[in-house]
């Protein structure tokens, strides 16, 4: 089953296709993840897997220049954490964890970067709160949700630079993000 398609992955900017194995004929909600590249027009390598995994929010996030894969990751004790794995040198290698529970409980919404070139992770909590959060865990703020009857719509100025940002969730679990001059 298809699970993602991703381009310019990891320190080797592959194109890749994130996939589960077929073992009973249905679309796993979680389970081994198999990361294929493509590495030549109509050829593809399986570059590895991911042990008990799932799509976590974006495909992936920007580590030291590059972007890696994202997923959610459960161990055999069922605690849960986030993991990044990095392609390079046609190799599939975790780079980096968290257990963060603000970064585990609900799938990520959004990456954007801070004026000091940091990322921070946004997710909408089960609260209705828009949260913003660093790798580590950090809660950095938190602001209420206004909609319907699901939470959908806030504003901040997220990243410092004194215009407002607007932030519309959708049906589809999709966060928008615009900028207001």
């Amino acid at each position: 089953w298809g699970l993602s398609v991703v381009q310019n992955a990891g320190s080797d900017n592959a194109h890749c296709l994130l996939a589960f194995p077929d073992p009973d004929g249905r679309m796993p909600r979680q389970g081994d993840i198999r990361v294929y590249a493509f590495d030549k027009p109509n050829s593809v390598q399986l570059l590895g897997e991911i042990p008990n995994a799932t799509q976590w929010g974006p495909a992936t996030v920007t580590v030291s220049q590059h972007r890696e894969l994202l997923v959610r990751q459960t161990d055999k004790h069922n605690k849960s954490s986030l993991a990044c794995y990095d392609i390079r040198n046609g190799q599939l290698q975790e780079t980096r964890q968290t257990t963060a529970e603000g970064m585990v409980e609900t799938s990520l919404r959004a990456e954007v970067t801070r004026s000091d070139d940091e990322p921070i992770y946004l997710n909408t909590s089960h609260l209705g709160q828009l949260q913003a959060w660093t790798w580590s865990g950090e809660l950095i703020w938190e602001l209420p949700l206004a909609g319907s009857y699901i939470a959908s719509i806030s504003a901040a100025d997220w990243n410092d630079d004194g215009k407002a940002e607007l932030f519309i969730t959708t049906a589809h679990d999709i966060l928008n993000v615009y900028s207001i001059n």
